[in-house]
């Protein structure tokens, strides 16, 4: 499906949660399910998308979904990759730093040596990091200090991270915008020292 098709089913998801969210969990129970037999990454990030946007409005709902996928945060392959990006895609709506072992598992698989380890879990922090400002300082303090060692991972998450915001931009709350805006000058300086990195490298090449 396009990225317009899939824009709009997101709408109508979020607006038919708004109404009632009996409305909508039929269709995630049966995009969770199905998911298991997905391989497709572009697939699997529109249904975590989709189940994202479904608990936007209402708090106990995606604490519930977050709880579920938490059991998968450390399995292997796909059953990983597509809980971590629930997760993120929740955390981008609602704020999930009271749920510091979620947050806390997240971060360890950043650091992990296998790519298809921390690729999916630097998106899921970045994801996250829209919706909390904790977790954003945490973001950009720790790309700060970890320049030198996991620059590709915190590439991933502040990548994904800005595409959010202008994504969602209109359903971010003032308060946690302001936030966003304020932590600009420490990404800036984690990019900049990023392009020094590449600087150097290419010159020594």
């Amino acid at each position: 499906l396009s990225d317009e098709i899939i824009k709009e089913i997101t709408e109508l998801v979020l607006s038919s949660s708004k109404t009632s969210l009996d409305n909508v969990k039929p269709l995630i129970d049966h995009l969770i399910n199905k998911s298991s037999t997905i391989s497709d990454e572009k697939i699997v990030s529109n249904i975590a998308l989709i189940v994202g946007i479904s608990s936007a409005t209402n708090k106990d709902y995606a604490l519930s979904l977050v709880s579920s996928f938490k059991n998968h945060i450390n399995d292997k392959g796909f059953s990983q990759v597509f809980a971590l990006r629930c997760i993120g895609e929740i955390g981008s709506l609602i704020n999930l730093s009271s749920q510091n072992d979620i947050v806390n598992s997240v971060f360890e698989l950043i650091h992990a040596n296998d790519r298809s380890i921390f690729v999916p879990a630097s998106e899921s922090f970045g994801l996250m990091s829209v919706g909390s400002p904790e977790i954003l300082k945490k973001l950009a303090n720790s790309a700060k200090t970890d320049a030198e060692n996991f620059i590709i991972p915190w590439l991933f998450a502040i990548n994904i991270f800005t595409k959010k915001v202008i994504a969602i931009k209109k359903h971010i709350p003032k308060e946690i915008f302001d936030q966003i805006v304020k932590t600009i000058p420490d990404i800036s300086e984690f990019l900049l020292k990023c392009s020094k990195v590449d600087s150097k490298e290419t010159s020594q090449t």
